[in-house]
């Protein structure tokens, strides 16, 4: 739902056929405890949203020639989400955690 709307935002310009990279979908106990080890504040100690599946990181924008387009139809795409009560944005350093309420 959210690509979908992104590309609707998109659509018409020269970066209809932009994309956002998701990562960190799921982690497990481990891969939680490495990542908090090698960036403290990266992470939460113990199980987190990511455990269950119900986060994801938006990474990277790829873009053809603005990334400025193309992060704003993110950025109301986001919003969007947000004010329907589906989802909580949490910008952090490098990335935006999304997580999934509805």
């Amino acid at each position: 739902e959210l690509g979908r709307i992104f590309r609707e935002n998109l659509k018409g310009t020269k970066d209809a056929n932009s994309y956002f990279v998701i990562s960190s979908v799921t982690r497990t106990e481990k891969q939680q405890k490495e990542i908090k080890k090698a960036y403290p504040n990266a992470a939460t100690k113990g199980k987190s949203t990511h455990s269950y599946g119900v986060s994801f990181d938006i990474s990277k924008m790829m873009y053809k020639s603005s990334c400025e387009n193309s992060l704003k139809s993110l950025e109301q795409a986001l919003s969007e989400m947000q004010s329907q009560e589906k989802l909580l944005i949490c910008p952090e350093k490098g990335c935006i955690h999304i997580t999934i309420i509805s």
